[in-house]
């Protein structure tokens, strides 16, 4: 079974020559990736797909401080992860299915259309303080200003506290690191967040009203309702799977049409091409990073090869997303692409449940900057090989631009 080595900032920074050489080495080869031990790596579509559905193959996450003894790695585990790893995205089977229905109770489609007034007001916000000329970067400046603005409205984040929300966020999910002090400044950030998050749940069920919380709070099934541990952790997994992904995702996809003029023109020649552009944007740059990692707990085949159980199991969504068996060239960024069935927020039970709300966000915040500042360019002080790879996602650690009417 073939190796590679996935850690490089060169692949980092441009994987797909790799992937191509994965898929063709087999369904299944090994390697080492990014904040994981060595693991078995899936990069073919139909596999990616078919193993993120796979009952032998369990998301089953398990966060750790680092240190190798169990007992002191539980001992000195903060009680936020704890309650993390008995959320949804930590679960399987019927836990998870039964977690899931009721948040799908609260986390509606009429809840993500209520969101969108309060986004388009952000993005309208946002580019009425800039003017013909101005350097921004994409990143820092508009992407990840949007993406926690939402978050914040979408759990009720006070405003005397949104300054704070935003700074423990950006701090819990930056770049990692492998020394105890930063290990501690995260710790420190999560828990700080997690106050947070507890004092909304508290003042939220003395007056409950029709917003997510609320609902969450109230959300009921024949499997009972939610502990107050479960909102908790419900409202912490949110955050993380919905700011720093959706901000990199908006981020890439203005960096990826400014790679592509000719596309970029075609859409701002026609703006009804947004849905399109955004889809083709999650297959072409699949911003979540390598994929999803799982735990293989009982022998298993994936298309002819077996995999041991004990062992962890990459899916490589991104790698998926590249196969020329299922898209026609895919290594161009087409805006137009029909019948594109990338897989980009995942598969099977875990399927991403803030998918409708990142597109979202994603469509607004590019169409209506290019609806304001259509002549917007690249600026010439962009290091096109600066890629940061973080806890949830791979994007350039700074797209800067200058706008222009």
């Amino acid at each position: 079974m073939k190796y590679f080595d996935l850690t490089s900032q060169e692949i980092i920074a441009n994987p797909y020559p790799t992937y191509a050489k994965m898929r063709a080495a087999g369904p299944v080869v090994r390697g080492k990736v990014p904040f994981s031990k060595d693991v078995y790596i899936v990069s073919r579509y139909k596999d990616v797909v078919s193993g993120l559905k796979n009952p032998k193959i369990l998301n089953k996450m398990k966060w750790s401080t680092g240190v190798k003894n169990e007992r002191i790695n539980q001992m000195l585990k903060p009680k936020m992860m704890q309650a993390i790893e008995q959320s949804m995205l930590a679960q399987d089977g019927d836990e998870h299915r039964r977690l899931r229905r009721l948040v799908h109770l609260a986390f509606t489609p009429k809840q993500v259309s209520k969101l969108a007034s309060n986004i388009d007001t952000v993005v309208e916000q946002r580019l009425s303080n800039l003017n013909d000329g101005d350097s921004i970067d994409l990143l820092s400046d508009y992407s990840s200003k949007l993406s926690i603005t939402t978050i914040g409205d979408l759990i009720n984040v006070p405003q005397r506290d949104r300054q704070r929300f935003e700074y423990e966020t950006h701090n819990f999910l930056r770049e990692r690191q492998s020394s105890m002090l930063f290990l501690l400044d995260q710790v420190r950030s999560g828990l700080k967040l997690f106050r947070i998050i507890r004092r909304i749940i508290r003042k939220r069920s003395q007056n409950l009203g029709d917003d997510f919380v609320s609902k969450l709070i109230l959300a009921e099934s024949e499997d009972g309702k939610l502990s107050r541990e479960e909102v908790e952790a419900m409202l912490f997994v949110i955050l993380l799977g919905g700011y720093q992904t959706t901000s990199h995702l908006i981020a890439s996809g203005f960096y990826t049409l400014f790679q592509h003029p000719e596309q970029l023109n075609l859409l701002k020649e026609d703006l009804s091409l947004i849905d399109s552009t955004v889809e083709e944007i999650l297959r072409y740059t699949s911003s979540v990073g390598h994929g999803a990692i799982r735990k293989i707990v009982e022998d298993t085949d994936i298309d002819g090869v077996t995999v041991k159980k004990d062992n962890q199991i990459l899916f490589l969504l991104s790698a998926a997303n590249h196969d020329e068996t299922v898209f026609d060239s895919p290594g161009i960024f087409d805006i137009q692409r029909e019948n594109n069935k990338h897989i980009a927020f995942g598969g099977g039970p875990h399927f991403c449940l803030g998918a409708a709300l990142a597109k979202l966000e994603a469509k607004t915040s590019i169409k209506k900057l290019f609806e304001q500042f259509p002549k917007t360019e690249l600026s010439p002080d962009i290091d096109h090989n600066d890629w940061a790879y973080t806890l949830a996602s791979r994007s350039l650690r700074s797209v800067p631009v200058i706008l222009r009417r």
